[in-house]
């Protein structure tokens, strides 16, 4: 025992003493702060506690943040591909759906290609690809836990921006571009941009 921690028997694992019940709690990397917080509502993925071991530790969940976007890389590469890919005929049901849009919009005299272009855009890309990534639940018997839910986030967010016409300007402040400016460096930081 030195001060305050002790190292349980056959684990790396920092202990500290309760004092007040004279147990032992483990903790991992960060000590939690001394007072419980009072139970807040949920934002985002990260809940109390983790939100601030992540501000005080952010090299080790950049390092991880990296290695997983290594190993989704390729699934995403993939995903997209089949989302985009042209090399097989439009289902018939996407073709006469979107024929019947543009007949809409020349029937109510609609000549603005951007207008056409976003009815199509939130239809079949928006409301119905980005719902299945963001929820695989709806088709796939799996749970996700809030870490995928966050990586499923950022890849419908990176979806929805390929699809708008806009240009985009990444900052810090912007949804993606923490990670790209943390990651690999510049625009190419998790490569699904």
């Amino acid at each position: 025992m030195w001060g305050n921690k002790l190292w349980g028997l056959g684990t790396g694992t920092p202990m500290l003493e309760d004092v007040d019940e004279g147990g032992i709690r483990p903790w991992h990397l960060v000590k939690p702060s001394e007072e419980p917080e009072p139970p807040r509502p949920r934002r985002g993925s990260l809940r109390g506690g983790e939100r601030e071991r992540a501000k005080a530790i952010p090299e080790i969940y950049l390092t991880r943040l990296l290695s997983m976007k290594g190993t989704l890389q390729k699934f995403v590469d993939d995903l997209f591909q089949v989302i985009l890919s042209t090399s097989r005929p439009v289902p018939l049901a996407v073709k006469y759906f979107f024929d019947l849009l543009d007949e809409q919009a020349q029937q109510h005299g609609i000549s603005d290609q951007d207008t056409i272009h976003i009815w199509k855009t939130n239809s079949l890309p928006l409301r119905f690809w980005i719902n299945i990534i963001k929820n695989p639940q709806f088709v796939f018997d799996v749970q996700t836990s809030d870490n995928m839910d966050a990586v499923l986030l950022v890849i419908a967010q990176t979806f929805m921006d390929a699809c708008t016409l806009a240009d985009h300007k990444l900052g810090r402040v912007s949804r993606l571009g923490w990670i790209q400016q943390e990651g690999d460096g510049g625009m190419g930081g998790m490569g699904w941009g």
